[in-house]
């Protein structure tokens, strides 16, 4: 079997997973060869409860080895792309889940993955183990190569959001050479100095699917006299989509449903402009914003933009001539309103812009880019050779 060196992939395996924190925990796996292409269909299989960091990782191996190919007596596999929903610490080594809980309600904490490859057959495969939007954003930067290359150049800062269960955000930072990868979760957060640390005491981002549904509902309230049900299972077209909402609500009139709508999804934007303001603040040119929630709302405003007519009106006049999604005039007017006069100065020279169609089908599709790379000198880090990063590999 021919192996890969420092220049080239050539033949080989490899397996991409990719571990869902909703409900109880996923796990989809991808086999790939050793240069990340994709082999086969995918996989999806529930997560076991599990007892602690160690035995979670035993669950991961487990699934893995339903997928047909991968468990012994059949070839080893030679890579291993983790995309995990947590913040490494050290390669390999995750400081803890947001969302994943022990039998015992715990969360775990410093997870070791470096043991996988070990419970799959092989001690010495290459373990590539990164927050779970790494390879997103890989992606995501591939494609603004081909599809956007004025904005692919050295000194760009691309902030990547994906507004899921949270708001997940990553900084990628092209530079003479390389693609350089940060990771952040920001959708969520807790304060550990109340004594109550249940879910409720969770301030949700509004820029997360669920904040979303905690709005619309909250809304919806102030002007229906009916039991309301508990907005965490329900799906995010629940808001975006009358007929969805008809469903739980028989007797929903239009008027009601708009207004409560319009209400959470103003409160979703301004939410997603906040969580930019800082990422504006430290540099960043370009926001690619993605994910279900992403696409759903800019369905949403699109079709019933007289809401926002204000907001529209206002970024006309400042930035005339730009034929753009109604989501993103509002996006970008918002995030200019909130800076201070020097800062919307830099944002004018920097052209701080934003994308909202660029949408990755899952995070194991960027193993074929993490594969060419490397862990920086953090384990929240990573760095792709931009020569590896542009063409289609």
């Amino acid at each position: 079997m021919l192996l890969r060196n420092q220049s080239q992939v050539l033949f080989g395996k490899g397996l991409a997973l990719d571990i869902g924190a909703s409900g109880g925990g996923s796990s989809k796996f991808q086999e790939i060869d050793n240069a990340g292409t994709p082999r086969g269909e995918s996989y999806t299989f529930p997560m076991r409860s599990f007892l602690n960091g160690d035995d979670f990782v035993k669950a991961v191996a487990e699934n893995a080895n339903k997928v047909p190919n991968v468990s012994p007596p059949h070839e080893k596999l030679d890579v291993i792309v983790a995309n995990l929903p947590g913040q490494p610490t050290r390669p390999g080594v995750m400081a803890a889940f947001v969302n994943l809980k022990t039998e015992q309600g715990e969360r775990p904490r410093h997870i070791d993955f470096n043991q996988l490859g070990k419970h799959l057959g092989n001690p010495s495969a290459r373990l590539i183990a990164v927050n779970d939007l790494v390879g997103g954003i890989a992606e995501v930067v591939h494609q603004i190569s081909q599809k956007f290359p004025d904005r692919f150049k050295t000194g760009e800062k691309i902030t990547y959001a994906v507004s899921g269960g949270g708001l997940g955000m990553l900084d990628a930072d092209i530079g003479k050479k390389s693609l350089n990868i940060a990771s952040s979760e920001c959708g969520y957060i807790q304060d550990f100095t109340r004594k109550d640390k249940s879910l409720e005491s969770l301030l949700i981002s509004p820029s997360s699917v669920t904040g979303l549904k905690v709005n619309f509902f909250k809304r919806l309230k102030e002007s229906i006299n009916s039991p309301m049900p508990h907005p965490g299972p329900l799906p995010g077209e629940t808001v975006t989509q009358y007929k969805s909402a008809r469903k739980l609500f028989p007797h929903l009139t239009k008027d009601q449903y708009r207004k409560a709508a319009n209400q959470a999804i103003d409160e979703y934007m301004d939410g997603l402009k906040t969580a930019f303001l800082g990422r504006i603040h430290n540099g960043s040119t370009l926001a690619v914003l993605s994910g279900p929630v992403v696409i759903g709302v800019k369905n949403y405003l699109q079709k019933r933009p007289e809401y926002f007519k204000k907001e529209i009106e206002a970024y006309d006049q400042k930035f005339p001539g730009q034929d753009r999604p109604v989501f993103e005039k509002i996006f970008l007017n918002r995030a200019y309103l909130s800076l201070n006069p020097g800062m919307q100065e830099l944002y004018k020279v920097r052209n701080f812009d934003v994308i909202t169609d660029i949408h990755i089908p899952n995070n194991t599709t960027g193993a074929r880019h993490l594969i060419q790379g490397h862990h920086g000198s953090r384990g929240d880090s990573y760095k792709i050779p931009l020569t590896k990063l542009t063409h289609t590999i």
